[in-house]
């Protein structure tokens, strides 16, 4: 029965042993994780200006998206402005054709297919340019004739291509 007693007495003293291991362990592993902890939060401490600069940067985009799209704003009213304007100029260009038809006698404005011409003249200036053609009064100087492989041939003598480009 004596060596009963000290087997377990043995367990015991080994099994306490095994529990001040695991619970050294454990305090070493919960110091770890608060040194870890502490770096990281040195490091976001470190990192905050660059949040405050963040920060900045995304309320200026927000003022400069606010600004554009104002701006688009202002340029869509000119625009429907500008629509209105020629919508105007427009009947009254029809409304003038109209007359016209109306006191001239060999036109019979009363016929059930009475259409007045309404479209601008073909070959006037008061036509207004095509789309093409503002571009590019606004890009090649007066004079330039326009080739039809789509280059330019200048005043001077040089061809360039649409683009700007040398020939």
């Amino acid at each position: 029965m004596d060596t009963l007693i000290w087997i377990v007495v043995a367990v015991v003293v080994v099994l306490l042993v095994l529990g001040l291991l695991a619970a050294l362990m454990n305090k070493k592993k919960t110091e770890q994780r608060k040194a870890q902890a502490a770096e990281l939060r040195q490091d976001a401490q470190s990192r905050a200006p660059d949040l405050d600069e963040a920060d900045v940067r995304a309320r200026e985009a927000e003022v400069e998206a606010e600004r554009a799209r104002l701006e688009a704003e202002r340029a869509q009213a000119r625009a429907a402005e500008a629509e209105q304007a020629r919508a105007a100029e427009q009947a009254g260009y029809e409304d003038r054709i109209r007359e016209a038809d109306r006191l001239d006698p060999a036109v019979d404005t009363r016929s059930s297919d009475y259409e007045p011409d309404t479209r601008y003249p073909a070959d006037s200036d008061s036509a207004p340019p095509r789309p093409e053609e503002r571009v590019t009064a606004q890009t090649h100087p007066e004079g330039a004739a326009y080739n039809p492989d789509g280059t330019v041939t200048y005043p001077d003598g040089t061809v360039h291509r649409e683009d700007g480009s040398r020939v």
